[in-house]
């Protein structure tokens, strides 16, 4: 099931939920291994967050009762990609996009 997946770095934005939470654990003296034991996970799983690893919901849910971040401060924003401009028949192409494909 892992395997079928390509790994797309692209796929890891930083979220400002990341960032709050790097700066929250600055600003009150603990760490990413307190904040880990508070809400039941790994100190990797903070790390790879505040990295802009996804976020499972109940994590969300969790950091916003020790540290008040929104859980909305979690979620990705949808990317829009660029369409290719694809002729819709050979008829549309010049000839030197024909000669190329």
């Amino acid at each position: 099931m892992y395997g079928s997946t390509r790994y797309d770095v692209r796929m890891h934005q930083h979220t400002r939920g990341g960032a709050r939470l790097k700066a929250w654990i600055r600003n009150n003296g603990k760490t990413q291994e307190w904040v880990a034991e508070r809400i039941g996970t790994h100190q990797t799983n903070v790390s790879a967050w505040i990295l802009g690893r996804p976020v499972p919901l109940e994590a969300a849910i969790a950091i916003r009762r020790i540290t008040k971040i929104p859980v909305e401060d979690w979620i990705v924003p949808a990317q829009t990609r660029k369409a290719r401009s694809v002729p819709e028949s050979s008829t549309d192409m010049t000839s030197e996009q024909a000669e190329a494909s």
